[in-house]
């Protein structure tokens, strides 16, 4: 399931919940309002409120099921249920920064335990076959963490310093400066001659080269950018070079 799939399920998921839930309270509310103040005879009546599928309109309601690991709606019709089942994975999130640390502390775990494990064996604590057992199990343990941490690390600085993109932003940028000698000549021999056909080169120069390099440039080096007002009611202007949700990776099973 792609990233776009699954948060387009959830859209479909919540909204299809929504819209029972409100048909469901209107349907109370009516009911509330029919019997007044008699609770008992409310009571009675909820008792017997019969909810339709929102799929098939039959009765027995939508069933919503939630646990950390699934949402579920299936139709609540038992003669006949409709095919309504929309069952979606929960996935779980988490940041880079977070998983690099727990990451690096298990490295050091797994370090200290394989110590702990040859110490052992030397005065005689543990038996030799056990010995290397547990330190076969430590030392692969020790590898997948550090795979995990070696590819972890690549994608933060992947994130927070792309060499790739640094290289186009500083290729962007000599053109840019190129473009700014090209205007400011365009200018002096307007200024010197008077000629008007200088003034308009350079407006040109300006308009279809400087301008939107440097919209494109700002685009490259900032993906977001933002005001914040601060406890001296100052505004600050910040720009990130990446935005907090880039740092924000699935967990796999």
């Amino acid at each position: 399931m792609t990233p776009d799939t699954y948060y387009k399920d959830l859209q479909d998921y919540y909204k299809l919940k929504n819209s029972y839930e409100t048909l469901k309270q209107k349907k109370i509310n009516e009911l509330a309002g029919t019997y007044g103040k008699d609770y008992d005879q409310k009571k009675q009546t909820f008792a017997k409120l019969k909810l339709k599928c929102i799929n098939c309109k039959q009765d027995g309601g939508t069933l919503f099921t939630e646990t950390s690991d699934l949402l579920r709606a299936t139709c609540g019709n038992s003669v006949k249920p409709c095919k309504l089942d929309l069952a979606i994975k929960r996935k779980k999130f988490a940041h880079i920064s977070e998983r690099l640390s727990a990451t690096k502390q298990a490295l050091e775990n797994y370090k200290k335990n394989i110590i702990t494990t040859k110490l052992d064996f030397l005065f005689n604590y543990i038996e030799e076959e056990r010995a290397i057992e547990t330190f076969e199990l430590l030392k692969q343990q020790l590898n997948n963490s550090q795979e995990t941490y070696i590819n972890l690390t690549t994608l933060y600085n992947s994130i927070t310093h792309n060499e790739e993109l640094q290289n186009l932003i500083q290729e962007k940028i000599l053109v840019f400066e190129n473009s700014k000698k090209q205007y400011a000549e365009a200018l002096d021999l307007y200024k010197s001659s008077g000629q008007i056909t200088y003034l308009k080169n350079a407006m040109e120069i300006y308009k279809t080269k400087m301008a939107p390099l440097g919209s494109e440039i700002m685009n490259l080096k900032y993906k977001s950018s933002y005001v914040e007002k601060n406890e001296q009611d100052q505004y600050i202007f910040f720009q990130n070079a990446y935005n907090l949700e880039d740092l924000i990776i699935e967990l796999k099973d």
